[in-house]
């Protein structure tokens, strides 16, 4: 990333290595360091602000239960992660969770089915009425057929045509309401946290494409043992991490790059990658090209708390995630059995809870006792093995999320068409 876009060739003609700096140690950070490096073209060097690499994928291990910050799971669809797991020693390790334990989504206070694992099972879910149901398998075999060719992996080859709408008025509007409300806004804030209202319709179709043509692809994974941080930890193994420390600077001078991290210390590199949230990358890096700004300034995150708390094994037996829409509770997004992952000690396991955008915003800054106290009165509601039984839940971790996901807005989907 520089002003000229260049590289300084007239080191790389006597043979020497090119120097390359990456600023963040999560998932995209290390992996794109260690591809480098491989090719023995480059001296890689990581900066982490955090005590910690992985980011998102990252887990905390406190009272033998191992608490995943951020991403809880991996799904079969994701082929490179699973190919790095085996490459980096982990392949052993990799597996599959139980496809026995049924996805749920809730109404009015009630579990609902929302496994799908065809379209005919659609007529399982007995969240939506008839009706509902068979507006929504039309809706579903429309986008089979309008999604063919469509890459969600590659926004910038998405048709213009479909970035007309967000995805829940769409929907709303050629399925109903009951579909908008607890299928699509609930599948959106499960993963993303915000409303469907903020997710572009070109977006989402390229992703039910993808869930309609490998339905098998979004079943679930995880790194026995290691859990999300077992690949980042693997990956940093064979790198020159530089742990704490935080950038505050990175510009350009000339056909260089200098980082200038806290303290004033300035490491001068070839190319850098900007592997932050977009927010991160645009207030340090100074002297950006146009496109790269107005690219930077396009993205938006939601926001969102991370809860965990101990339960007997056993209490959430037959589950695997809930979705919570948002209509139903305002606070809770989502919650899985991490039991599923064989994660437990001492009779526990660990359900971990997300929240809707807004109402993490609002309690994002308040002490941990408060939000615990706040998200396990909440959900009780939504949760009926509890069956209302405060005493079930025991504290046990949380992180604060301010920016934890990108929104695939209309906005952010022109910017990268």
């Amino acid at each position: 990333m520089s002003d000229e876009g260049k590289w300084d060739v007239s080191r790389v003609a006597h043979g020497a290595k090119w120097d390359v700096g990456v600023v963040g140690a999560g998932p995209g950070g290390l992996s794109t360091a260690h591809e480098l490096q491989k090719t023995g073209k480059f001296n890689i060097t990581v900066f982490e602000a955090g005590s910690q690499v992985g980011g998102r994928a990252s887990t905390r291990v406190k009272d033998g239960l191992a608490f995943d910050r951020g991403a809880n799971f991996y799904v079969l669809k994701y082929k490179s992660t699973e190919e790095a797991a085996r490459e980096l020693g982990l392949g052993s390790l990799w597996q599959v969770l139980p496809q026995e334990p049924e996805h749920y989504t809730v109404r009015d206070g009630k579990l609902c089915l929302l496994t799908i694992p065809s379209v005919w099972s659609l007529f399982r879910l007995n969240t939506l009425s008839i009706k509902s149901q068979f507006r929504l398998i039309k809706m579903f075999w429309s986008v089979g057929k309008k999604c063919k060719g469509l890459n969600w992996f590659d926004l910038a080859s998405l048709p213009v045509e479909l970035n007309t709408t967000n995805a829940y008025d769409y929907v709303a509007k050629h399925a109903d309401q009951q579909v908008a409300d607890y299928i699509i806004d609930a599948f959106t804030s499960m993963y993303q946290f915000h409303s469907a209202r903020e997710m572009s319709l070109a977006a989402m179709f390229a992703l039910m494409g993808m869930m309609v043509n490998d339905s098998g692809g979004f079943v679930r994974c995880h790194v026995k043992g290691g859990e999300m941080s077992a690949i980042p930890e693997a990956y940093a193994k064979g790198l020159d991490v530089r742990l704490n420390h935080l950038i505050d600077e990175v510009r350009s001078d000339g056909c260089r790059l200098l980082v200038v991290s806290s303290g004033g210390q300035t490491h001068t590199f070839d190319k850098v990658v900007m592997a932050t949230t977009a927010d991160v990358a645009r207030k340090i890096y100074i002297t950006p090209s146009d496109n790269q700004k107005r690219f930077l300034d396009s993205v938006e995150y939601a926001a969102t708390v991370n809860v965990s708390f101990k339960i007997p094994i056993g209490t959430l037996k037959g589950i695997a995630c809930v979705a919570v829409p948002f209509c139903e509770n305002s606070v809770i997004s989502e919650y899985t059995n991490e039991e599923l992952k064989g994660i437990s000690s001492n009779g526990k396991t660990l359900v971990n809870v997300g929240l809707h955008e807004g109402a993490a915003r609002e309690i994002i800054g308040k002490s941990n006792e408060e939000i615990f106290s706040f998200v396990k009165g909440e959900l009780l509601k939504v949760c009926p093995p509890l069956k209302g039984n405060a005493s079930l839940l025991e504290n046990h971790d949380l992180e604060r999320w301010p920016a934890a996901m990108p929104k695939f807005s209309q906005r952010f989907v022109d910017e990268a068409i």
